[in-house]
Parts: C-alpha cells; structure tokens; sequence
C-alpha cells in the first residue's frame, strides 16, 4: 500500500493528468487508450483491486480504516470530436498549458474532474477514514448518458454519488431530466396537382407539434421550467417535388422536471394528441457498443432529481466546503449527467467539478489551473464530508 500524496503534491498531480488525459484522444467507443492510461495511473497513486468492468469502466478503491459509507465518485473518459481541428489555436490533443489554462478536447468536460478526483483520494490518509471511496473513470457518456453507469451502481451499491463535471466548483444539488421524442405522421401519396386526393403528413406533424407547443409546461422554483424543442424533420419521401408526402418525422428533446416518469410523459403526450389521426410518438432508444465490444440498449429517458435542503448528504457537503473556505454555492442543472442512474434507483446524488460548462463541446475548450487546484480540495471535503469522522450517517 503506497503512502499518501502530500497536499501540495496532489495538486501539481492532478495537473499533470489533465495534461496527459488531453492528449489521449477517447470518442465515445474509442476510450481504450484512456482507460489504459488511467488505470496505471490508479495503481500508482495506490488505488486498491483496480479493475475493469464489462463497459470497460475503470475501477478503484480507497478503503478507510472503519466501517462507514460507500462513496462513487464517477468521471467520464469519454469526449466529443473537436470537428474542424484547424479551427482550433491550440491542438485539441495537445494538453497545451498557457495562459493559466490546460487547452485542449476534454479539459473541462470531464478530464480535470477525473484528474482532481485521482489526486484529492490519494492525498487521503486510511487512517481518518470511515467507509469506502469508489473512484470510477467511466465510458459512453457523451453517446448514451447513464447507460455504462447503471450496471456499475448495480455491483457497488454506493450510499452516495458524486459525478464529476464542470460546474465551476458550485455543489450541483437538481437536474432536469431529459426525453428524446421521435414522431412519426403518415399521410396518403398524391400528386401536388390534387392534392386533395391525398393527405399531406406534414401538415398532420405540423398540427402534431402545434399540440406539444401548446402543452402546459410544468414549472418548480429550483429548477425553473420544462422545455419541449424540435431539433429535426424530415418528410418521405425526400427529396421530392411532385408528391404529397405519405411520411414525417420528426425529433424532439424534452428538459423535464423530476417526478416525471417514462409513463407519465406517454400519458401527458397520448392526452394531447386525441382526436388527431396517424400520430405516433415513441421515447427514442439509443443502442452502442463500448470499446471492450459490450452492446448498451436504452430509452432515451433520463430521470430528473433534486436534493432538498436538509439533506444530511447536501448539509455535509456544503459545510465541509465552507469550513475549508472553498465555494459553497449550489447549482440546478438544466444539462443531463451520469447521476440520473444514480437517482433512478434512489442512490442521493450530486455534481461537481472544475471548469465551465460554457467550455464544453467547443473550439478551444479550455479549464484554469486554478480551478484544477481548487477542485482538489474540494474533492478532498466532499470526501471527508461522507467519510470523516464521527463515522457513519
């Protein structure tokens, strides 16, 4: 068993791993390297039965020295293309520091979080611990969100979870869920010149969305308001001039509230379609295949979820920040993460990590060390805050 990092060490460690993760490319599908790179790196800082599982998640434990809770702390390897690499002043795959900053695909979305996670944990002494840190760089998130982590929380069973991402170091404590819609109107074929002998699917899926913009919105003070957005049609047959168009569809994403369920929305949607014919509207299934060749299969539903107030989870966290004169703002995310697998299954969950999201998925995305730094400790209370004493919950 290694020792521990000194504080001052963990930090200029976790830099160098945003650097070194930068510049190993992992799309989603594609994240071996960055998984071979990461578990090395776990068996070096002294993470115990690092392992891989099915998905090709990388695994490891920090056991305290008592009994206590399991705590998840989950980033993922994964990253979106950079698209037009010549578009970039620094190479998306440099790790470039400059200017205060690591640049490059991934540093805030989720390299730095994985990063301060790996350093925070092995700064930790066993000995003032009480319970287990899990520590897990995860695949497949930007592709099919929560669909590597389901089984993964299924075998580790954790009392509290924590996905890294970047909030700018504020304590995420809600998020909205997420829906994608795929509409589908049939009409009859018929020529433009008698257009009356047929029946135009665009205009069955232009009355089709009509009823969902018209939809009462459900709205909380946390997290605001629900959003239904139409981000794709296409009529059948395409391309075409002379015929009525027998076939539309149509995709649609939808920003939901917790409480709401696969169900609910289908019982909300079949409400607000009655009386219209040759609608149907499904949840979208996703289906890809993890680098280790493993088949993921889901809807496309991710729960929403919120930690009240008085949460002893929320309440722990937020002080253990404070006490250590770090942030200790909360955040509502509008965006999905990891953590509705946790929240789905009723595991109280939260999100936070260095970085803006204003940085993810964009031409020269980039994280400030000083935030890398900072996430270190606040990794480091967040663990404590679960995992110190006095033991227990």
């Amino acid at each position: 068993m290694s020792a521990v990092l000194p504080f001052e060490v963990a930090t200029s460690e976790a830099l160098r791993l945003v650097v070194d993760l930068v510049r190993i490319p992992a799309p989603s599908s594609g994240e071996q390297a960055a998984a071979d790179f990461t578990q090395v790196q776990m068996e070096c800082l002294g993470f115990e039965g690092v392992h891989r599982d099915i998905c090709g998640n990388v695994i490891g434990y920090w056991q305290g020295a008592r009994p206590g809770p399991t705590l998840l702390l989950e980033a993922h390897l994964d990253v979106v293309p950079p698209g037009d690499e010549s578009a970039w002043h620094y190479p998306p795959y440099g790790g470039v520091v400059s200017a205060g900053r690591v640049w490059g695909r991934g540093a805030a979305d989720t390299h730095a979080s994985l990063a301060a996670m790996l350093a925070a944990v092995a700064s930790l002494p066993r000995s003032d611990l009480c319970g287990r840190v899990v520590v897990a760089a995860t695949v497949m998130e930007e592709s099919l969100t929560a669909g590597a982590v389901e089984g993964l929380l299924a075998v580790e069973r954790p009392d509290v979870f924590v996905t890294g991402e970047p909030t700018a170091l504020r304590l995420g404590v809600a998020q909205k869920g997420r829906a994608t819609l795929e509409i589908r109107t049939v009409g009859r074929a018929a020529h433009t010149s008698h257009p009356e002998q047929g029946i135009n699917a665009i205009r069955r899926m232009m009355h089709t969305l009509t009823r969902i913009e018209n939809l009462p919105r459900r709205w909380e003070e946390v997290l605001g308001g629900e959003v239904f957005e139409v981000t794709e049609i296409v009529s059948h047959p395409y391309p075409n001039i002379n015929v009525v168009p027998p076939g539309c569809q149509a995709r649609l994403v939808a920003r939901l509230l917790p409480d709401e369920t696969p169900q609910s929305l289908r019982v909300r949607l079949t409400q607000a379609m009655a009386g219209l014919d040759g609608v149907e509207i499904t949840l979208a299934r996703l289906c890809q295949t993890c680098y280790t060749g493993h088949v993921l299969e889901r809807e496309d539903f991710l729960v929403g979820w919120r930690m009240p107030a008085e949460h002893i989870w929320r309440v722990r966290m937020l002080d253990a920040l404070r006490s250590r004169g770090l942030p200790a703002e909360t955040l509502a995310a509008g965006f999905g993460t990891n953590a509705s697998a946790a929240a789905a299954i009723g595991i109280p969950c939260f999100i936070y990590g260095p970085g803006d999201l204003a940085q993810a998925h964009t031409v020269d995305e980039w994280v400030a060390i000083e935030q890398v730094e900072q996430a270190v400790a606040g990794y480091r209370a967040l663990v404590q805050a679960c995992l110190g004493s006095p033991c227990g919950f």
